[in-house]
């Protein structure tokens, strides 16, 4: 259940909203985009078909396991590393080995200049879907 304050593309990593009094009270728990990185409360990717977003207060698909395109805009990630939650808001980015915080998966491939070509080399600062394994590990 989308519970960001406004609406969710597709490939955005969510945490799950445990600071709502409401986050599991409907059966639905609630996710929100967070900026902080390898966050505690990783949910997992945002999926949506095509350009399509997911509206506040709505319910959402999100991958908490399996291959998932994910949004980054940084230029330095590798192929087979951990990526996790980022300081740029919804996107990933390389994984810092810590307490208290979660892994989003492994990097399978870093080729994507933009959502819908997935053929060229991400650029820094440009947004683009990168292919990730989601496979949520957590460290106390």
């Amino acid at each position: 259940f989308n519970d960001s304050g406004a609406a969710l593309t597709s490939g955005q990593g969510v945490q799950w909203d445990r600071g709502d009094t409401e986050w599991d009270r409907n059966g639905y728990p609630y996710v929100n985009v967070t900026a902080t990185a390898d966050d505690a409360d990783t949910a997992g990717v945002v999926l949506l078909e095509g350009t399509q977003a997911c509206p506040d207060q709505s319910l959402c698909t999100i991958v908490t396991s399996g291959w998932a395109m994910a949004r980054t805009t940084s230029s330095t990630l590798t192929a087979g590393n951990i990526v996790s939650t980022s300081t740029t808001s919804g996107n990933i980015g390389d994984a810092t080995a810590s307490n208290n915080a979660c892994y989003l998966g492994t990097l399978i491939a870093y080729a994507s200049a933009d959502p819908y070509n997935v053929a060229q080399t991400c650029v820094s600062s440009a947004l683009c879907f990168v292919p990730v394994n989601v496979n949520i590990t957590c460290v106390p």
